[in-house]
């Protein structure tokens, strides 16, 4: 018997029905999940390699790489995608994170699915790309499938906080606000001239977390610096264009401490939530309470509250001693630390304050 030889029509079904299944098997992607993660230091991040699309599946060999500055390595759990009882393998080394599955004697896995999560800490603010480096699939007949593979990044971000506080030195009860003499004659420049001094500075603050009100008992503490502007506010040392303060620490609850090299430091009177998500206000400004101990603010006129000053030697308790800044450089202009009304010059107006304040010690344990 004669056989019909192929038409075109069929050759071509044929040829097309091939490059379909060569399509559809293109189309087998490996990703992360989620593809970008943002969260605080000291986190832990799960990041999960999940597979789609994909038929046949008989074995895989899947290297990650990561950031070890920024991502701690804790471990890697199998997925579901993958039969029960399929052999699993995760293996750690220095930036690389390896991992092999086979489903050995069971019918090969096919559809989508998780093939693997895998387990983090973060370490420090900055970011760690989750960058496949190889990713070979396998079928029964050990031939390769391939794959588009797409990798994510983890972020961490610093916590937020927005400090509100007046030094007592400054402030000018006429405008509720602190004079910005510093910044405008210039000293401020001139003590800081790798940085931006924003507009209305008054002068750099020290802002620290804790979390235990005694510094010998906390196990985080965490110090920034920032500007002080007039209205009490704060701006970002490094990055002026932000507000309030960045901390490296994990999301928690801390006490913070406020300190100036020539008035006297204050601590909040509680211990308040911090995250990453949101900025977190405090302010001293409004009443004593606001504050850890008793009387540890000054009074200032209007109903405000701000921080003592006349501490010229910056040894914690404000004494004659303090008297010394002032007398031994009277008149003289500049960034000193007797110009405890930062006004740029010393005078003796500056006098006042030590006088007014004589041994008042911060209440900071």
């Amino acid at each position: 018997m004669k056989l019909a030889r192929p038409t075109l029509r069929a050759v071509s079904l044929v040829l097309f029905l091939a490059g379909t299944a060569g399509f559809l098997r293109a189309q087998t992607t490996v990703q992360l999940a989620p593809l970008s993660v943002t969260v605080a230091p000291g986190a832990v991040v799960d990041v999960a390699v999940s597979i789609s699309g994909v038929s046949g599946l008989f074995a895989s060999h899947i290297t990650v790489a990561f950031d070890t500055t920024v991502l701690q390595y804790t471990g890697v759990t199998g997925g579901s995608f993958m039969p029960a009882g399929s052999f699993f393998e995760g293996l750690i080394s220095a930036t690389l994170l390896t991992v092999d599955q086979s489903v050995l004697d069971k019918p090969p896995a096919a559809g989508s699915g998780t093939l693997f999560t895998m387990h983090f800490t973060s370490l420090k603010v900055g970011s760690s790309s989750l960058t496949f480096q190889s990713v070979d699939l396998r079928d029964t007949l050990n031939q390769q499938l391939i794959s588009t593979n797409t990798g994510g990044v983890v972020t961490v971000v610093p916590l937020l906080l927005a400090p509100k506080v007046f030094l007592q030195g400054p402030y000018n009860p006429a405008t509720t606000l602190m004079r910005t003499s510093l910044k405008m004659g210039g000293a401020l420049g001139t003590q800081f001239p790798t940085m931006v001094v924003p507009a209305y500075a008054v002068d750099s603050v020290n802002v620290e977390i804790r979390d235990s009100s005694s510094a010998a008992a906390s196990t985080i503490r965490r110090f920034a610096p920032a500007w002080l502007l007039t209205d009490g506010t704060m701006r970002a040392f490094s990055d002026t264009t932000q507000n309030g303060v960045a901390l490296d620490a994990p999301a928690g609850t801390y006490f913070v401490v406020i300190r100036h090299r020539n008035h006297l430091a204050v601590m909040s009177n509680a211990a308040m939530a911090l995250t990453s998500a949101s900025m977190t206000a405090y302010d001293f400004t409004t009443g004593q309470a606001q504050a850890w101990g008793t009387n540890a603010l000054a009074a200032l006129s209007g109903g405000v509250y701000g921080l003592y000053g006349g501490n010229g030697d910056g040894n914690s308790i404000i004494t004659v001693a303090d008297y010394n800044p002032v007398g031994g450089q009277m008149f003289q202009a500049g960034y000193r630390a007797g110009d405890h009304d930062l006004s740029g010059l010393i005078t003796v107006a500056d006098y006042n304050f030590v006088g007014a304040n004589m041994f008042k010690s911060p209440q900071v344990p």
